[in-house]
């Protein structure tokens, strides 16, 4: 989907002013990291395509399935995702970036703890999250095709990847794909 969509008007780009190897783009609505949602995304004011269905009914059930795992289940709220932030490192290795929070959202799905579905693709990386009041930060190694859930309490967890593991993604999914070396990222989020 990413592939297909990622060459056309409103597909990759690199947004200015980052050292990082980063290429993005959005389904659903218009994401930058400096303009958040109040502009385009991009300097062409291209709109993005809309988030595949396909996408759309993965990540609602990821979070229908998350809340089976939970008592009350109502602690975790469903989600109707409707933007999808696809970022593409394109080079292994330390990456430099800065911890942040997802917390760009309406204050309606901030409050509420509406969950954060992130999806990984390609060569692992390694997570590096903390709680709002913590020091200490946790890593995690998130290997293709792993998801993560956050929200409720934590989600302002403070969050980055660190670093691309090269080489690390399994030679059939590189052959079936024909994705580069690298990590692809997917950040499903309801504004």
């Amino acid at each position: 989907m990413c592939q297909k969509w990622g060459v056309d008007h409103g597909g990759f780009y690199q947004p200015s002013g980052t050292k990082v190897p980063l290429h993005m783009m959005c389904f659903g609505l218009n994401w930058d990291r400096v303009t958040r949602y109040d502009n385009p995304y991009q300097s062409d004011g291209s709109e993005p395509p809309p988030i595949p269905d396909d996408l759309y009914l993965f990540a609602k059930t990821v979070v229908k399935d998350a809340r089976s795992l939970l008592y009350p289940a109502d602690n975790l709220p469903l989600i109707y995702p409707d933007v999808c932030v696809v970022n593409f490192y394109s080079k292994s290795g330390l990456l430099g970036l800065g911890l942040h929070q997802d917390c760009d959202e309406s204050l309606d799905s901030i409050e509420r703890g509406l969950r954060v579905v992130t999806i990984a693709i390609g060569d692992s990386v390694e997570f590096l999250f903390r709680d709002s009041d913590e020091n200490k930060l946790n890593e995690i190694l998130l290997e293709s095709g792993d998801v993560l859930v956050f929200g409720g309490e934590d989600r302002h967890i403070f969050h980055v990847i660190k670093r691309v593991i090269p080489l690390s993604c399994t030679t059939p999914l590189l052959q079936a794909t024909r994705l580069i070396q690298g990590h692809l990222n997917l950040t499903l989020r309801q504004f």
